[in-house]
């Protein structure tokens, strides 16, 4: 058990672990040119190490060494396919049926493998795959400026490691700490002005599997839809992205840079390091109200006003920077 080890020392001792690990696949893979080239779509306009990600694959080893079980070895089997998918795809492309199966796969072994004793029905499964999945890809778009993946998820994961505190459900908290671990060694290679390293779908995939993982974990134990609100900021950016693109007939599959943090980025010239800490504060301030109201009866009201609350701050800052041009299928041409 992860508590045998002192508690104290753990932490720490894993984020040294990660920061080496991350260190060493820099260096293999600047020999290897492991690169994200920039393109019209890239928000960043320098060649960067890319696939960080895949040192989550070693921690995932560890998940399963500390509670070794069939359900912790499917978890963790889950969480590995999504990092071998998306490093693979990092250094060349999957094709989009093969890479769907797999995340799909992926996403069926975390639930299943965290949660095997639901007696969820059929449908209630498919939807809380279907949402996985749509959290995945929110968490897959989001990365693109530097530190907005690793500050966002030391939150998130901050918040739940909280969380499981306050309504004693700590069988995984070994596996927060780790990737809390992971995600902290990581921010000091990529929060810079000029990242050193990039996360690549192996790593932000991953996170998003686990990010929705966690969501239905405390939702079940809760009982209750609230625990959307850990991915709030995040949730609205993705969501209200996609209905524009939707009322401006763009095909939302093609890559873009529509999001508002991209416009932060990209219009108004937002150095990327202060965007991110701007969605992680205020993805902080909205957990730490959840977290205080946990055993409240408010949570449904608390989840809901929030979200009432971002999606006016989203449109009003879309509205901020295009005007009544903002669904005018050119208004959010690439500049830049």
């Amino acid at each position: 058990m992860i508590f045998d080890f002192p508690f104290k020392l753990f932490l720490p001792v894993s984020v040294f672990i990660c920061g080496l690990l991350l260190f060493l696949y820099i260096k293999i893979a600047g020999k290897q040119k492991i690169h994200d080239i920039p393109n019209e779509r890239s928000s960043h306009s320098y060649s960067v190490i890319r696939g960080g990600g895949i040192v989550l694959f070693l921690v995932n080893l560890f998940i399963f060494s500390f509670e070794p079980s069939m359900y912790t070895l499917v978890f963790s089997l889950g969480l590995s396919i999504g990092v071998i998918t998306g490093f693979v795809d990092d250094l060349g492309g999957l094709g989009t049926k093969l890479r769907f199966v797999l995340y799909l796969t992926a996403t069926y072994f975390v639930l299943f493998g965290a949660l095997p004793s639901i007696g969820f029905s059929l449908l209630v499964w498919i939807s809380l795959v279907v949402v996985s999945l749509g959290v995945v890809n929110c968490y897959n778009f989001m990365d693109g400026i530097n530190g907005m993946t690793a500050s966002y998820s030391i939150v998130l994961l901050s918040s739940s490691l909280a969380i499981s505190y306050a309504i004693h459900a700590h069988q995984f908290d070994h596996t927060i700490l780790l990737y809390l671990a992971f995600f902290l060694a990581f921010l000091f290679f990529n929060f810079r002005k000029k990242a050193l390293l990039f996360l690549g779908d192996s790593g932000s995939v991953t996170m998003g599997l686990f990010a929705a993982f966690l969501v239905v974990y405390f939702g079940v134990h809760l009982h209750t839809w609230s625990t959307v609100i850990l991915l709030g900021v995040y949730g609205v950016d993705s969501v209200g992205t996609i209905v524009i693109r939707l009322l401006k007939r763009e095909n939302i599959f093609e890559a873009h840079r529509s999001h508002l943090y991209q416009d932060l980025v990209n219009k108004k010239n937002w150095d990327h390091r202060a965007v991110s800490l701007l969605y992680a504060a205020l993805q902080g301030v909205l957990s730490i109200g959840y977290v205080l109201l946990i055993h409240s009866s408010y949570l449904e009201m608390y989840s809901a006003c929030s979200l009432v609350v971002l999606t006016i701050l989203y449109t009003a800052s879309k509205l901020g920077l295009y005007g009544d041009g903002l669904l005018k299928k050119d208004a959010q041409e690439i500049t830049g």
